[in-house]
């Protein structure tokens, strides 16, 4: 009753309430901007929360992060460029719906599995913040490495139809990720004397290189085979003439269908949202993963599913308030957007950790009221920016790449300021046009990336801890629990693959196979 009570005071003030929608604005603004993404946004907006009250201050924050997020995907599923690191994995499936002329099915699945995403993600914070937190804990070195190995078996989801380039791709990203200093011994690796490289790559201006520029190449290699293309909308070039027009809306039906998938992937996101670390891009291509290897047409992945946009919306979403249950329960900032939000605390007096449920229990209150509130507003505010965002279809090729390509840079360069990520956005830019012609996925490249540095320096820190002693990885449940259940994703991958080419084989024989049986 005090927890309604309190909701009660908090949604009185209609100062509150303007605060989350101009948030979720705002933040559909910055995820929808190639290059800029939430994290950017909060940070941008937080000098201007200064004469808030606390409460107005976080609803804003809330709102742009939950709205930037979410507006991620919006360029990943119609550009095949995604709006943060998060939306890659969207993009796989998005775009291709988008390609057959299915762009409002696949923007709709996304806002209902992202609104999904969010409440269950509320949920756990509200009922199960401590609990978690206190799983969390007992992550070590070595449970963050099994975690990280069992990670990397998504490459297997997302390597399409050639399992060896997927390889090939993983492997050349960890290599990428050595580049810079090593985290444990500060020695520089493949800097080439370069001391802008001794801080690594940039993921965003990785991301951003691998699919938007590459996109871009390829637009422009397509329209010079096709000279009417330069002038032709991007669905128009790339959907089938049969297939129905954007125009046609998710159903009940199919928002039915999609649920088991949604309440999985958020379940799988909200976890993985409270382990300081993995964070949303994890979430996002795990969640992808597991809907992959649970249903029973795998090869539909990549080509237009609409599971493929729902499943990692719905992770990446979870994730956005299940990442504060370290910092509120802790006080340990597990990802950077908890980092700006713990800073964001203390401008307003605010201490991060145990402390706030003692200290201002109204307030805490509130915070997890307010995420309810944003989750619910973003329906209706996500509603209205796809329909503006389905126009850009009708754009022509020849002004809305141009203008991708200007904004991409632009993002880039606001988010930390450096002309190098300038540069090695355009390096990267070639290198996922070169992957793409010869047949090496950009998603499974991305995702090796993102996981080689702390899988890396989680291995070297177990390492040092047992003195050198490799049974560490196998003394703990945790880390033993992971490595069965990576042993076990690979051979769901393997079986799967030989299962799809039995099928194909049958049906091209002209006979009836086993698997199809």
């Amino acid at each position: 009753m005090e927890f309604v009570e309190i909701g009660w005071q908090v949604l009185a003030d209609p100062h509150n309430v303007l605060m989350v929608a101009v948030g979720l604005l705002l933040g559909i603004v910055f995820g929808a901007l190639p290059g800029l993404n939430a994290i950017v946004g909060v940070a941008l907006v937080l000098p201007f929360t200064f004469s808030l009250s606390p409460v107005a201050a976080l609803s804003l924050l809330i709102g742009l992060y939950k709205g930037g997020v979410y507006a991620g995907s919006l360029p990943a599923i119609l550009l095949n460029i995604p709006g943060a690191p998060e939306a890659a994995a969207t993009s796989l499936d998005g775009n291709a719906l988008v390609r057959r002329g299915l762009g409002a099915k696949a923007i709709g699945a996304s806002l209902f599995a992202s609104v999904s995403g969010c409440l269950v993600g509320d949920l756990f914070l509200i009922a199960v913040a401590a609990p978690l937190a206190s799983v969390a804990l007992r992550f070590g070195p070595a449970e963050f490495f099994a975690l990280f190995v069992f990670s990397l078996s998504i490459v297997g989801a997302v390597s399409g139809r050639s399992l060896t380039k997927g390889i090939a791709a993983a492997l050349l990203g960890l290599i990428v990720a050595t580049i810079g200093m090593d985290q444990i011994t500060g020695t520089a690796r493949f800097t080439f004397g370069v001391f802008d490289l001794s801080g690594g790559i940039s993921l965003l201006s990785l991301i951003m290189g691998v699919f938007a520029i590459s996109e871009i190449l390829i637009q422009i290699e397509e329209s010079r085979k096709t000279p009417a293309a330069e002038t032709a909308s991007p669905a128009a070039a790339g959907a089938s003439p049969t297939a129905p027009g954007p125009g046609k809306h998710l159903t009940f039906r199919e928002i039915g269908s999609l649920l088991p998938t949604v309440l999985r992937s958020s379940a799988l996101g909200a976890f993985i949202g409270a382990i300081p670390g993995p964070g949303a891009t994890t979430s996002a291509f795990a969640s992808y993963a597991l809907e992959r290897q649970l249903s029973d047409t795998p090869d539909s992945f990549g080509k237009g599913n609409i599971k493929g946009v729902a499943a990692p919306d719905a992770g990446n979403n979870a994730t956005c308030s299940s990442t504060l249950i370290p910092l509120f329960t802790l006080g340990i900032p597990g990802a950077p957007i908890a980092a700006v939000f713990g800073g964001a605390l203390m401008i307003h007096g605010i201490t991060p950790g145990p402390s706030m449920f003692n200290s201002d229990p109204t307030l805490v209150t509130a915070l997890m009221i307010m995420f309810v509130v944003a989750s619910l507003f973003l329906l209706p505010v996500g509603l209205t920016a796809s329909r503006f965002s389905l126009k850009l279809l009708a754009l022509p090729r020849s002004i809305l790449y141009p203008a991708v390509l200007v904004l991409s840079y632009t993002g880039v360069y606001a988010n930390s300021s450096s002309t190098f990520d300038l540069i090695a956005m355009s390096v990267f830019g070639l290198l996922g046009y070169a992957m793409r012609k010869v047949g090496l996925p950009a998603s499974a490249f991305v995702v090796a990336f993102v996981l080689g540095a702390p899988m890396e320096s989680a291995f070297k820190r177990a390492m040092l801890i047992s003195q050198g002693d490799p049974a560490v990885f196998v003394a703990s449940p945790i880390s033993v629990l992971f490595l069965v259940l990576t042993v076990l994703a690979c051979a769901a991958v393997v079986w799967q693959r030989r299962r799809s080419a039995a099928s194909v084989e049958g049906r091209n024989s002209g006979k009836p196979d086993d698997a199809a049986m």
